[in-house]
């Protein structure tokens, strides 16, 4: 290869960069949903609750993300009929985090939960009412712990897996609306929805369902027209958190479902782990004699990284089950729209 090639090949090799960060990366703030120039605010209310008493917890969900996949992709520009640019992936697993602790962590936040919309001023009517009912025995169920897998075809990264109460068995219902990434849907309504809207309006009562994400991963990624790079660090979060209120149906069903929505995450702040580069050397190896090869051909490079983050499981319960307390205070001290 001519000499005076090597240094430009060097250099377009190296154009895309993933590294994790030490101690602990910082969530952005969430935009808005319409041009982005603006940040969401932090409790987003739907529908009016100042008319709901008394309520029933007709499902209660804490979800743990396993692993996740960010890319950050240049833009790329055409030259000579060949397209210049790259992909920096940076993928994560959590490890150290077992199913029982999944469990215990689930079971506080929910007791949290109860407690806190006693202090709202809510009634709690006992669950037996709603569990007992003809609405909540025919409602479609799912089994627990549930799997959200979005990690797609040949791909082990994307799952999270979702825990309800130990006190509520094996099986529970979700409202279509809890989970809006979901791949497999309800239908228009949703079966589960229309099932307790009816009962809402039978028993005089609100149906509350809340649905919680516990994010461990934070990955940041820049790019340019020929650069990009993806840099991967840890803070638990809940990056997802919503309580909805089913208080009886209406021609679009969203009079009568009003919810708090988390707009902002609710983030620890603080170390939970350590993270590890898990990728192989032969696979980095293997990596970038293909970049070198895809740069010959006038084609642009990328790189991969694989990462683990090993939890301390004291300090992964005690931080989400902080993050979560937080979470159920900010959304039920909402003000209440009327």
């Amino acid at each position: 290869m001519n000499k005076l090639l090597v240094l430009p090949l060097i250099l377009a090799v190296s154009a895309c960069s993933v590294s994790s960060t030490d101690g602990v990366a910082t969530r952005g703030k969430n935009k808005d949903s319409v041009f982005g120039l603006t940040s969401a605010s932090d409790i987003k209310t739907e529908g009016s609750i100042s008319d709901i008493q008394n309520v029933v917890i007709g499902s209660f969900k804490v979800g743990f993300a396993e692993s996740s996949k960010e890319t950050s992709k240049a833009r790329g520009t055409v030259l000579g009929g060949a397209v210049s640019g790259g992909n920096s992936t940076g993928k994560v697993k959590l490890e150290g985090v077992t199913d029982q602790l999944k469990q215990e962590i689930t079971n506080a936040a929910y007791n949290d939960f109860v407690s806190k919309l006693k202090s709202a001023g809510y009634n709690v009517v006992d669950r037996s009412s709603l569990t007992s009912s003809d609405q909540y025995q025919k409602a479609s169920k799912e089994n627990f712990p549930y799997l959200l897998d979005e990690s797609g075809l040949l791909s082990e990264y994307g799952k999270t897996q979702y825990f309800q109460p130990s006190a509520f068995g094996n099986t529970g219902i979700i409202l279509m609306a809890d989970m809006p990434s979901k791949s497999k849907g309800f239908g228009v309504l949703g079966a589960p929805d229309m099932k307790m809207a009816d009962y809402a309006q039978n028993k005089g009562a609100a149906v509350v369902s809340a649905t919680y994400l516990v994010d461990f991963a934070v990955a940041e990624g820049r790019a340019g027209i020929s650069t990009s790079s993806m840099k991967v660090g840890q803070n638990l979060a809940i990056t997802e958190g919503t309580i909805r209120f089913v208080k009886g149906g209406s021609s679009t069903f969203n009079n009568g479902t009003p919810a708090l929505i988390l707009g902002q995450p609710v983030e620890s702040g603080k170390e939970f782990g350590t993270i590890v580069d898990a990728t192989s050397g032969g696979m980095k190896v293997a990596e970038e004699a293909a970049n070198v090869f895809t740069m010959v051909l006038g084609g642009g490079t990328s790189r991969s990284r694989s990462f683990s983050i090993k939890a301390d499981p004291s300090k992964y319960k005690a931080q989400s089950l902080e993050i979560i307390s937080k979470t159920n205070a900010a959304l039920l001290s909402a003000p209440k729209k009327s």
